[in-house]
């Protein structure tokens, strides 16, 4: 702050301001200084100006007093509730009185689950551990698909060995959890699960049966399909569950539970397979699509596994060794005994998270947008457009006495950039520490371009 702005600032204050911004810190208790000194219309810059010189002075007392009077006159401003509890926490208040503080901040901004999870960094940081998981538990409750509730009240669970907030968060991460980027975490949690059965084996059996019949839920999967291939071809999975709900790579959530975990291509053999699995699944009737993309498949082969309640003392098994079709393959199975009793909101899916990499589907993406439109077919192999990225719908032609050849043909008119392009997604930490920023670089050029003819049909 200049000079001049001080002065201008306090040329309206009274007499007793005269020295500064701040009235007399010693003409009374602090609640009596600031409730005179706000009995004056204020402007919100002048509280600002007032709180930031008493915080540089180390007056915490004077900063509640200030605070809460600036609040009782009707200036509220988020930043004065963290500020607030911070003061408390120097001058050791009651940490329920500085939850209470911190809570009023949650109500002042925080609508949606990101906002939830940072004012849980926010209590957590303060050691308002009792309140932060809470909140996480109100955030998985708005998003329960969404698993960064779950992992990180399980972090402040452990760290409170709060057995109740292990076992809701470790549940919550073995059922949630299923991308393989979550292994780590899976491990963590059932490893906290067991260690709490253990504890309580003991002195209440009756409860660790129940923790240890929970964690055989968890760990059950009503059905997982994996297609899977070897060679530098790309073979396309798609699932449509029983009420017509269709999971895939652009689907990857359904309202049935599905999730659609790996999309994968050539050549790299780690990378040549496709999974789909359902925890709690609905019981019914599912449609596998199988289509085969583009690329060499060693073979001309593919195996499809089928696991039904996978880890369950009932589990099975299937395995198919199938040739692999010029056209869309429709294989349909059973699943007669699904957990799943009611579906899952649609709004809760989807739900945008953070990402630190390209994950596989992305480079995928990215590795099609550099290909052709009409990518090389291997040998016996339909010159197919990529269905995934065709934009007309073409007919097929007709034979004799159905249409003597005719073509249809849909235009669609669309933009196609060429040169280099960069897109960037930052992704701010709980905590506002850090910036994890990806990137992802395209080079794209328009190589040919063909005309087409329309074939008439003679009249």
């Amino acid at each position: 702050m200049r000079d001049d702005e001080t002065r201008d600032a306090t040329s309206e204050l009274p007499q007793a301001t005269k020295q500064g911004l701040l009235p007399d810190l010693n003409a009374g208790m602090p609640t009596e200084v600031w409730k005179r000194y706000f009995a004056e219309e204020r402007t919100p810059a002048t509280v600002a100006r007032v709180v930031r010189k008493l915080i540089d002075q180390e007056a915490h007392p004077h900063v509640i007093a200030a605070i809460q009077q600036a609040l009782l006159a009707g200036h509220s401003q988020p930043w004065m509730y963290e500020v607030l509890a911070f003061s408390m926490k120097i001058e050791e208040y009651p940490q329920q009185q500085i939850d209470r503080v911190l809570l009023s901040n949650v109500d002042f901004q925080a609508s949606d689950v990101p906002n939830l999870l940072v004012s849980a960094a926010y209590l957590h940081r303060l050691d308002s551990n009792e309140a932060a998981l809470k909140l996480y538990r109100q955030a998985a409750q708005l998003l329960p698909t969404q698993v960064e509730a779950y992992l990180l009240g399980l972090n402040l669970a452990i760290e409170m060995n709060d057995q109740e907030g292990i076992v809701w968060a470790a549940n919550g991460v073995l059922v949630n959890a299923m991308d393989p980027k979550y292994r780590p975490r899976r491990i963590k949690a059932e490893a906290a699960l067991r260690e709490v059965i253990e504890q309580t084996r003991e002195g209440d059996p009756e409860q660790s049966q129940k923790y240890e019949a929970l964690l055989q839920a968890a760990l059950q999967q009503d059905l997982r399909i994996r297609l899977s291939w070897t060679g530098g071809g790309d073979i396309d999975l798609t699932v449509r569950e029983p009420g017509g709900a269709i999971c895939s790579l652009h689907d990857p959530q359904t309202v049935n539970g599905g999730q659609f975990l790996h999309d994968g291509f050539g050549p790299d053999p780690k990378n040549c397979f496709e999974e789909y699995v359902a925890v709690q699944a609905t019981p019914g009737v599912y449609q596998l699509r199988v289509q085969y993309i583009q690329g060499e498949v060693v073979g001309n082969r593919y195996r499809l596994t089928i696991i039904r309640n996978a880890g369950g003392p009932d589990e099975t098994r299937q395995e198919f060794s199938l040739s692999i079709q010029a056209e869309m393959q429709t294989i349909q199975i059973k699943l007669p005994s699904g957990r799943r009793t009611a579906l899952l909101d649609a709004r809760h899916l989807n739900a945008p998270g953070a990402r630190t990499a390209l994950t596989s589907t992305e480079a995928k993406q990215l590795k099609r947008e550099q290909l052709s439109e009409l990518p090389v077919a291997g040998n016996n192999r339909p010159l197919r457009a990529n269905p995934l990225r065709q934009q007309a719908n073409v007919g097929p032609f007709g034979g004799p006495g159905v249409g003597g050849g005719a073509v249809g043909y849909a235009p669609v008119v669309t933009t196609l950039s060429e040169g280099v392009s960069l897109s960037v997604l930052p992704v701010v930490s709980a905590d506002r520490r850090y910036v994890r920023i990806s990137t992802r670089p395209v080079f794209s050029n328009i190589t040919d371009v063909f005309t087409f003819g329309i074939v008439q049909q003679n009249p």
